[in-house]
C-alpha cells in the first residue's frame, strides 16, 4: 500500500483553504508550533485569524502547511492590542520547565513563566472560551500546599494558574488525557485546561452551580435578570 507523508496528507486536503473558508469562530493560537492543535480546531469549522510561533523551523512549517497568518516574535515582545480579537484562545506553553522526563525541575527556570503569558492574552483579549495544552508534570510543578492539593494532583504552579484564569472571569475545568485512547497509536498524556467565559456560560443557562453560587445567581434569578434588561454579556463581575 502507498504511504502518504505528511505534506502529501496535507497538499490533498488544502487545510490551508479550508481554514481561508471556514465560517465557524474564530482562533488565536499561541506557541503554535508546526500547528497541530490549529488543524483540529480548522478541520472542526473553525477559523485560525492569528498565530504566534518564534522558532523559525516549526513557524517555517506552520506558514507552508496552514498560512500566513503566523506571527514569529516572542509573545512576550507581542502587545495585546497587536492580537486581534477572537472567539477562542488555544496553545500549548513551551512544557520543558514541567517535564518530568529530565529529572531535576527549577522554579527559577524562565519558561515556567511563559505560560502566564497566555494568561496575558486572555484577560486583554476576554475570547469566550481557551483551550491550553501541557504535561501533566505542570500539575505536580512547584511542590504541593496540602495533602488534599496532592491528591487532586493541584500544585503550586497549576493552582496559581487557575485562579488567574478564574480572577479573569472564566468558569475553569481540566483534565489529564492520553492520546492512545482517542485514536493516537502512542501513548501521550497531556493536560488540558479549559476555560469558558462566565457571562456567556450564565446568560446562556449553562453555569454548574458553584459558579452561580459564587456569584450570588440562581437560574431563575438570571433569567429574569436578562427579560428586564438589568444584565448584558460581559458586564457580570464576582
Amino acid at each position: 500500500m502507498r504511504r502518504l507523508t505528511f505534506e502529501k496528507v496535507i497538499k490533498a486536503r488544502n487545510f490551508m483553504q479550508m481554514n481561508l473558508n471556514n465560517k465557524g469562530p474564530t482562533v488565536v493560537s499561541l506557541f503554535s508550533g508546526c500547528g497541530g492543535m490549529d488543524l483540529g480546531f480548522i478541520m472542526a469549522g473553525y477559523k485560525v485569524i492569528w498565530a504566534n510561533e518564534c522558532w523559525k523551523d516549526a513557524a517555517d512549517t506552520y506558514e507552508h502547511n496552514l498560512g500566513k497568518h503566523v506571527d514569529r516574535r516572542k509573545i512576550e515582545d507581542v502587545p495585546s492590542k497587536e492580537i486581534p480579537d477572537c472567539d477562542v484562545v488555544v496553545g500549548g506553553p513551551p512544557c520543558q520547565a514541567f517535564s518530568l522526563a529530565k529529572g531535576k525541575r527549577f522554579l527559577t527556570d524562565p519558561r515556567a513563566k511563559l505560560v502566564f503569558e497566555f494568561v496575558r492574552v486572555v484577560k486583554d483579549k476576554m475570547p469566550r472560551a481557551f483551550v491550553l495544552e501541557n504535561v501533566p508534570g505542570l500539575c505536580s510543578f512547584g511542590g504541593y500546599e496540602t495533602p488534599a492539593d496532592k491528591k487532586r494532583h493541584t500544585g503550586r504552579h497549576l493552582k496559581e494558574l487557575l485562579k488567574s484564569f478564574q480572577g479573569a472571569g472564566y468558569e475553569v475545568s481540566w483534565a489529564i488525557l492520553n492520546a492512545a485512547n482517542y485514536g493516537v497509536p502512542q501513548h501521550r498524556r497531556r493536560i488540558f485546561i479549559i476555560g469558558r467565559r462566565i457571562d456567556f456560560m450564565i446568560i446562556r443557562g449553562v453555569a454548574n452551580k458553584e459558579t452561580l453560587k459564587a456569584y450570588g445567581l440562581s437560574r431563575q434569578k438570571i433569567g429574569l435578570k436578562v427579560i428586564t434588561g438589568e444584565i448584558e454579556p460581559q458586564c457580570l463581575q464576582p
